[in-house]
């Protein structure tokens, strides 16, 4: 018992100085930054290139974090950040908003693959492995290489309610899981980076990723779902079957977040939005 107490004890001590050190560095964050902003990953290249714009027309110190969007609520809640950037499809309580983009989430393979279209249910068997062979949807004759994101990730709830199919890493009652060789990936740009280089490779990400690498040279092949293209007019139209829409969202009482919100629905953060092929949700 008096080692189970001794243990106890270290475990609470060691928090607390967790606590303390992180309460530190916070408050030094405050310190040598005017406004802090935090952003859904998949988001995250808007929000960088929006505070540097902010930063030289006001002459102003900006710091921008990657957090989920659960992770962004917590800051602002507590009082870590100015601004945060969302995916969100619920209702949104407790905080000042507004919708700045919206964004599909497209499906992608390896340039090679002369898949142009996938249904529903072939993204069904395919993250099933009831199809483990391109042949079966195309003259490819590659195995099918799964990537997916991880249980809570701000895409997977997109790709979960499309699919009706949950991750391995989770237990949602009622629904298949995708197959245990899926390949959980950490980022957009570690999902594309893959399947750039591997011939039978699919998975999914934001269209800013894939047109952002493309751009770097990192090339994917982006496919049409149920025949209908991720273009400007089946998002806005909304009937392309994954858009993302991305929201802004601050305390009430904090003017310096109202100040950002005012940039952010500037002409030139429109502008920005459109550059970064993402649609802007003020048209």
């Amino acid at each position: 018992m008096g080692n189970v107490n001794s243990n106890l004890k270290k475990l609470v001590i060691l928090a607390a100085g967790i606590f303390i050190i992180a309460a530190i560095f916070a408050g030094y964050k405050r310190k040598t930054h005017d406004i802090i902003i935090s952003s859904t990953p998949s988001f995250y290249h808007f929000a960088q290139r929006s505070a540097e714009i902010y930063e030289k027309n006001n002459k102003k110190s900006a710091l921008v974090e990657s957090d989920s969007s659960d992770s962004v609520k917590t800051k602002l809640n507590l009082g870590l950040a100015d601004i945060g950037f969302i995916v969100e499809k619920k209702e949104i309580r407790d905080f000042e908003k507004y919708k700045v983009a919206l964004s599909p989430v497209v499906f992608a393979v390896h340039p090679s693959n002369p898949a142009n279209n996938l249904s529903k249910k072939d993204i069904v068997d395919i993250y099933t492995s009831k199809i483990t062979l391109w042949k079966k949807l195309s003259s490819q004759n590659e195995p099918v290489l799964l990537f997916s994101k991880s249980y809570g990730d701000d895409l997977n709830k997109y790709f979960q309610e499309y699919s009706s199919l949950s991750s391995p890493d989770t237990d949602e009652r009622g629904m298949e899981s995708i197959s245990e060789n899926t390949h959980i990936t950490n980022s957009d740009f570690e999902t594309v980076g893959f399947i750039s280089k591997l011939k039978g490779s699919i998975g999914y990400a934001s269209l800013e990723a894939v047109k952002y690498l493309e751009n770097k040279g990192i090339k994917v092949k982006v496919l049409s779902l149920d025949n209908i293209i991720p273009d400007k007019n089946s998002i806005k139209s909304k009937k392309y079957p994954m858009i993302a829409e991305y929201w802004l969202i601050y305390k009430k009482d904090n003017p310096k977040a109202a100040e950002y919100a005012a940039f952010i629905k500037s002409r030139e953060s429109q502008n920005m939005l459109e550059e970064m092929h993402y649609i802007s949700a003020a048209e």
